[in-house]
């Protein structure tokens, strides 16, 4: 079958590949157009860049899967941008559609062009009147070839624009509303830029060689003409320039794509409309790209590594729990920072396989530490947002819980302020199930969002975890906003956790003010499985008790921040220990 397969789609053009039909949207087959569209050499070229998935196909913040692409009738248009094989940002449209073999299996069937191949034999794009993207580049190379023996190169400006969430405007307003939106930018461009050169590369993006002379106000004019007709601050106008630093002609073409990449940098900030490219953004995307490329080799050979950040309780500085913590040690590439790879893992929506992970290898060394005798404290580990979209976090969890033969205590579930805000209809019901089961569940990052107290009146959660930045910037008036979070949450009988502190001054505040627990450099920095225990080991106050941990909790729910005089102490019978006095 994949003999004739080749056979009969090789005839095509247009790129061709099956997608399986399991969650992992597996590519099964591929014909020689989708190799070109994507710049491949041959079939196993294809399969290492792409991951031989969809999502490697697509680029992050266009995926969906394809069941959602193609719709209820399970038969539609797609459209997205990828990138090729030698990094250029292309858009592809095309189909979806399911089809049924012989032995009964059905498999998607994705077919596409690229907005290259499809606007390549056109002079003009058809639609806005602009530079087809072939004659574009090949014009702007002819102002290369012209300028750079005069050392005038750079004084031009490769720059790119893009309207975000394009999509969503053809949603709101119908495809030919769309196709007007995009002439009226077409002519504001024209207006703003009457020496230039202009093309519509893609259904979203338009690429300008502009003198710099005064080109960040022109840009600026641009946005706001563009933005104030589109009246919907989910749908703006963006640019990204590139500064030519040398004379070389040949990277002329690659230099929009470093445009795109620094217009892509700021999508998400409401405050600018334009950056310029720095280095640093390839390097991130460099990262991106490895991350992606190698994050299941990185699972299947354990370079991903959980580690421990203890947390302390602060009525009696005893250990009362860890968080368990991702860290990535790549033993090429060295090491990745969270900060670099779970961003692209959520975007990318892979972060459930590394929640997955995480979770396994802790219950895993639970299980070990129960098995031998050990002590054991609590952990807690995080749920991103995108976990209840792709799999149902309940089951998983269960399933693990089961196959270690652990007790649900054992295990706190932290979920962001941030996926309440956002996914509050999948989560809600999913964490309730978590409760009532026996788990405790955690907010994380609380006061990072910008509806903290609308998700509380929401949810009720067992712990908040307040965010660092509110120590990170210790003065005056954060104290007063950690002091009413705290008094706030005894009212609501609701524990609390403060994350970052670093000094004893921050260790006492949070002390005083009653707060329960605190994490943070200043007791521990994220440690390897090995050295969390040691330092459990050797820690001076010792290790919280599980018959500790329900008295304490208890005892931390009073508020000693009040003109009645409040003592908490511990009696074992022989000896009276004042753990907090006002």
């Amino acid at each position: 079958m994949r003999a004739e397969l080749h056979r009969y789609y090789d005839r095509l053009t247009s790129g061709i590949c099956l997608i399986g039909m399991e969650p992992e949207e597996p590519i099964l087959f591929v014909n020689k157009g989708m190799l070109k569209i994507y710049h491949c050499t041959d079939e196993a070229d294809f399969y290492r860049f792409t991951g031989k998935r969809l999502q490697g196909m697509v680029d992050a913040e266009d995926y969906y899967p394809i069941a959602h692409m193609a719709g209820s009738d399970q038969t539609g248009f797609v459209t997205f941008r990828f990138r090729t094989r030698d990094e250029h940002f292309r858009r592809a449209e095309g189909s979806a559609s399911v089809i049924s073999f012989e032995d009964g299996t059905k498999a998607w069937l994705l077919q596409i062009i690229s907005s290259e191949l499809k606007g390549s034999s056109a002079q003009n794009d058809p639609l806005t009147g602009l530079l087809g993207m072939r004659l574009f580049f090949r014009k702007a190379l002819m102002v290369a070839r012209q300028e750079s023996p005069k050392g005038r190169l750079s004084l031009y400006c490769p720059t790119y624009f893009n309207l975000t969430n394009f999509r969503l405007y053809n949603s709101l307003h119908g495809l030919a509303a769309g196709d007007h939106c995009l002439k009226y930018i077409a002519s504001v461009l024209q207006q703003s830029f009457p020496d230039a050169l202009i093309s519509h590369l893609s259904a979203d993006g338009f690429a300008v060689l502009a003198m710099k002379k005064d080109l960040f106000q022109t840009i600026e004019v641009v946005c706001s003409r563009v933005n104030a007709y589109i009246n919907n601050s989910n749908i703006v106008l963006k640019a990204g320039v590139c500064l030519l630093e040398k004379d070389d002609i040949y990277i002329v073409r690659h230099t929009f794509d470093m445009a795109k990449i620094a217009c892509d940098t700021i999508k998400t900030d409401a405050t600018r409309c334009w950056a310029v490219y720095t280095r640093d953004m390839g390097e991130a995307l460099e990262k991106r790209a490895f991350v992606l490329e190698n994050f299941n080799a990185a699972l299947e050979k354990g370079h991903i590594k959980i580690y421990y950040q203890p947390v302390v309780r602060a009525m009696t500085g005893k250990i009362c729990g860890v968080e368990a913590l991702a860290r990535w040690e790549d033993p090429v590439y060295g090491r990745l920072t969270p900060n670099v790879f779970i961003p692209v893992l959520e975007q990318a929506r892979l972060i459930h396989k590394l929640d997955c992970y995480v979770l396994n290898q802790v219950a895993k060394q639970l299980h070990y530490r129960l098995a031998n005798k050990q002590p054991v404290l609590p952990v807690s580990v995080n749920l991103s947002r995108h976990d209840f979209n792709l799999m149902d976090p309940f089951v998983m969890v269960e399933k693990v819980i089961s196959r270690y033969d652990l007790q649900r205590d054992y295990i706190r579930i932290e979920v962001t302020e941030t996926a309440l805000v956002k996914e509050k209809h999948n989560l809600i019901q999913t964490l309730r199930q978590f409760q009532r089961s026996g788990y405790q569940v955690w907010l994380d990052d609380f006061g990072s969002a910008y509806s903290s107290l609308n998700v509380l009146h929401n949810y009720h959660f067992d712990e908040l975890k307040i965010d660092m930045a509110f120590l990170r910037n210790f003065n005056e008036k954060s104290r007063r906003i950690l002091k009413a979070i705290v008094l706030m949450a005894k009212e609501l009988g609701v524990h609390t956790l403060a994350e970052g502190a670093e000094t004893k001054a921050q260790v006492d505040f949070l002390k005083a003010i009653g707060c329960e627990k605190i994490q943070g450099y200043y007791w521990g920095q994220p440690m390897s499985y090995e050295d969390i225990q040691i330092f459990c080991e050797n820690y001076e106050y010792g290790q919280e008790t599980r018959r500790e941990e329900s008295v304490y909790d208890k005892a931390g729910l009073i508020n000693v921040v009040t003109d009645v005089p409040v003592a908490i102490f511990h009696y074992d019978g022989k000896q009276v220990v004042v753990l907090s006095a006002n």
